[in-house]
């Protein structure tokens, strides 16, 4: 025989005088420096979303030129030099004002940006970008309960020491399509396949171990290592084979640098490479 059990009609955890609903409208997105110097302010912001899954931030910034000011705000800061050195926050508040929790976005780029114009409209004029992140902590109540996962990147240019460098993406690959239409339908053909440019920053005290090799135009063999935060423990290698710079620009605090590169091998934690048979691309 089956008792019957009673349920409470009521609405359970979600109505307790003390529970906070995260509200889409109350929050703040602005940008600092390493030494939290405010580079980015959250007054102009009007939209943000945030794409986990593919660490990307999308944004819409008003465009406003103040009097006392050189350039636009938005735009200045998406043509930072440095950008992988900024860190986004973003913050949610309650109606009071108090902080429920914050995201702190690291390692970033400009993956594009844009903006339109149309006569037949008068609204304001509206920066949209979207940002690569690769790492980022959360912080909720105060309590921090995602530390930062950051990574630490260091690169072997043939013969020359193992330096750490400022990375912004790993090696990627683009694969060149051609559209074949055919009535109403079309498909797309796979062809050349191209590893893109990788940009690396190295530090001023580090330029006496490559920046000769670089300048001359010479092709090394490069291993690109991955540690983590604390550099104990690798957790990937790239190799690079043929790697040569396409561009090595002086900002003053390093270089940065282009390297063209072929025949990448991937090598996983606690692989090695065997008489050079790693998996090829």
């Amino acid at each position: 025989m089956t008792e019957n059990k009673s349920v409470s009609m009521g609405i359970g955890p979600i109505g307790r005088p003390d529970a906070t609903f995260v509200r889409k409208f109350r929050w703040t997105l602005g940008a600092h420096d390493l030494k939290e110097k405010e580079t980015l302010s959250e007054h102009f912001m009007k939209a943000v979303k945030v794409d986990f899954s593919r660490q990307i931030i999308h944004l819409d910034s008003y465009e406003v030129f103040m009097k006392d000011s050189e350039d636009i705000e938005i735009l200045a800061w998406l043509e930072r030099d440095d950008m992988h050195k900024q860190v986004l926050t973003l913050i949610t508040y309650d109606g009071c004002g108090k902080a429920i929790y914050q995201y702190n976005f690291c390692n970033l780029y400009v993956i594009e940006q844009s903006a339109s114009f149309d006569y037949s409209v008068s609204d304001e004029s509206i920066r949209k970008a979207s940002i690569k992140f690769q790492s980022y902590s959360r912080i909720v109540a105060g309590n921090v309960v995602k530390p930062e996962n950051k990574y630490i990147y260091k690169i072997k240019l043939g013969d020359s020491p193992e330096i750490e460098v400022d990375l912004k993406d790993r090696p990627s690959l683009t694969i060149e399509e051609t559209k074949v239409s055919h009535l109403n339908a079309s498909t797309w053909i796979p062809g050349m396949a191209r590893w893109n440019l990788l940009n690396v920053t190295i530090k001023k005290e580090d330029e006496k171990h490559v920046l000769n090799s670089l300048i001359e135009g010479k092709h090394v063999n490069t291993d690109l290592k991955v540690y983590t935060g604390d550099g104990s423990h690798a957790l990937e290698t790239w190799r690079l084979g043929t790697a040569n710079a396409t561009r090595v620009l002086d900002t003053g605090h390093g270089y940065n640098v282009s390297l063209r590169y072929c025949q990448v091998q991937y090598i996983p934690e606690n692989q090695e490479v065997e008489n050079g048979n790693s998996q090829e691309s």
